[in-house]
């Protein structure tokens, strides 16, 4: 059963239970309804309509929602990571401060998309349109903003690691060495 063969459901408690049912929702209607803080991973919601909807602080891991309608929706704070996103509309959509991690983007209509403060990793933008796009404070790395089809006007600046992660690398490298000395010193 699909997504379109239902009616809409009108509460965030009937989408999901459609959810925990393991309901194809590919083209289902979800306009206009508060998701916020929803956890939508591992799913298939090609076609589906999210305009309008509130997806604030919302979680889409390893989703394909290619071809969807995300325009005016509020992803203010949302996690997209591993999403194939292609050829969504995000056509005045909100995603402030949004965190996006390999999402796939190409050929995405982002026009007039609020995407101040987001981070951008790994991006696909291949063909997307982001005309009008807010980047304020915005930051991305290994994101190829010349393959768009229309870049921002206003390029984020660069994300760089936290410094955790490099002071977890060179911890990683001297453990190796000592290692590596101690092994040799005992074989001699």
């Amino acid at each position: 059963m699909t997504g379109e063969g239902r009616p809409k459901p009108s509460t965030r408690e009937e989408v999901l239970a459609r959810l925990r049912d393991k309901e194809h929702l590919a083209g289902i209607d979800l306009s206009g309804l508060d998701l916020s803080e929803i956890k939508l991973t591992g799913m298939v919601l090609v076609g589906a309509n999210f305009s309008r909807a509130n997806l604030r602080q919302a979680i889409l891991a390893g989703i394909d929602v290619r071809d969807a309608n995300f325009s005016a929706a509020n992803l203010d704070g949302a996690l997209l990571a591993g999403a194939n996103m292609s050829q969504v509309n995000l056509q005045g959509a909100s995603l402030k401060a949004a965190k996006l991690n390999g999402v796939d983007l190409k050929n995405a209509n982002l026009t007039g998309a609020n995407l101040s403060e987001a981070k951008f990793l790994a991006v696909d933008v291949a063909g997307a349109d982001f005309s009008g796009v807010n980047m304020d404070n915005a930051q991305a790395r290994s994101v190829m903003w010349a393959r768009a089809k229309v870049p921002p006007a206003e390029r984020p600046s660069a994300l760089w690691l936290p410094w955790w992660v490099l002071a977890l690398t060179l911890g990683a490298a001297v453990g190796l060495a000592v290692w590596l000395y101690r092994r040799r010193r005992a074989a001699a």
